[in-house]
């Protein structure tokens, strides 16, 4: 049997040996034409011929001949903005699929983590999604220098940066403070989730609660000109169920307007005894690029009702700290919950005026409402107990 074909083209200056094994090949050519076509039929492919064979020849190069200088041609992506815009398509993943090479860089756009003098990480929807990740700590713990300080059924995101406690009510949104829900953010409307180590005031601004740890700033999602329609059920035990949708399309020419639409319900039991937790919620994220001109407007809205939520215990100073107990245990009484409601709306608009160089405007604003009678989390047990 034939293992392989190849093209033999003659140009009548050069001759291109292939390097094939055929059983039978037959010859067809067009009546008046000066090409033909070589089938193999063992193999089922074709290979292109010249009808006129010459002497291989090389070409003289005439005495007033103009070398002219290497030209590169680099496409930056469809929909990808400039380094120094923000709207538009994510930049690429690395092999994998998981983290990014560029991201955020505050008011300095997007930027490679090799051309910045920061340490940066930047993980993709696709790792949250791949790892079942339900809230932003638990995508951060891929990070080698975050360590969560909220247990994983807790209300609240709340998470060390090189040993310096950063607040959810820190984290940005689209590079703005005080948008994403103070107590758990929405992660399903969001593509990346970008990690800055160390004081980024001069990139991001002062962050409300005033910490230096870094910035966690979260990228919502965009519509890609590949449409998207995807629905994903989940389930934790004991007994909680949910379902989330994520549908993306662009319209007009040259896909110049996105709508994205990210909604999620889930009710139910967790493993933690006489607990329960119900999230649901739905982002909006709609988007314009033109030339030189991009906009987008982002907006939310999440609620979420914790049934005897857990919390971070401390002992206080004398006394001896006590067995670990077993990791089900709720030692919060079965009366206590938290049930919070927030939306929120941003809208950001850029304007490229010089390579390299871009105008941008942004704002926005969110409204939180919540009720949590639990009682306090500092607990002076005695020693042995």
């Amino acid at each position: 049997m034939p293992r392989a074909c190849s093209i033999n083209y003659f140009d009548g200056s050069a001759r291109f040996t292939p390097n094939y094994e055929v059983s039978r090949i037959m010859m067809v050519a067009e009546p008046g034409s000066r090409h033909g076509y070589l089938v193999s039929m063992a193999s089922a492919c074709a290979i292109l011929v010249g009808a006129t064979v010459a002497t291989p020849a090389v070409a003289q190069e005439p005495a007033d001949a103009v070398t002219l200088d290497e030209l590169s041609v680099t496409q930056t992506g469809i929909g990808r903005p400039p380094p120094s815009g923000t709207i538009g398509q994510p930049s690429p993943l690395y092999a994998g699929g998981q983290v990014a090479a560029q991201g955020r860089v505050g008011l300095l756009g997007n930027r490679s983590i090799f051309e910045t003098p920061f340490t940066q990480n930047n993980y993709a929807a696709e790792l949250a999604r791949d790892q079942g990740a339900r809230t932003v700590a638990d995508v951060l713990a891929n990070d080698p220098a975050v360590r969560t300080a909220q247990p994983p059924f807790g209300s609240q995101d709340i998470v060390f940066v090189r040993g310096v406690v950063l607040n959810s009510r820190d984290f940005a949104f689209d590079g703005l403070y005080g948008i994403s829900d103070a107590r758990k953010p929405i992660i399903e409307g969001i593509e990346r989730f970008e990690v800055q180590h160390g004081p980024a005031a001069f990139l991001y601004g002062f962050p409300p609660n005033g910490s230096v740890a870094g910035v966690v700033n979260l990228i919502p999602k965009r519509a890609g000109d590949v449409p998207v329609t995807r629905v994903t059920t989940t389930y934790m035990s004991r007994a909680n169920g949910g379902t989330q949708v994520d549908v993306g399309r662009r319209f007009g020419e040259g896909n110049a307007l996105g709508v994205r639409l990210n909604a999620f319900y889930s009710d139910g039991q967790t493993p933690i005894d006489q607990q329960a937790i119900r999230n649901g919620g739905a982002t909006l994220g709609l988007d314009y690029r033109g030339e030189a001109f991009r906009f987008s407007l982002d907006a939310g809205y999440h609620n979420l009702a914790y049934r005897s939520p857990t919390g971070a215990f401390s002992i206080l100073p004398g006394i001896a700290v006590p067995r670990a107990p077993d990791l089900t245990i709720n030692q919060q009484p079965r009366w206590a919950f938290t049930d919070s409601e927030s939306g929120f709306a941003v809208a950001r608009a850029e304007y490229d005026v010089a390579p390299d160089w871009t105008l941008f405007a942004a704002g926005g604003g969110s409204r939180t409402s919540e009720f949590f009678p639990i009682p306090p989390s500092r607990s002076p047990m005695p020693a042995g107990t």
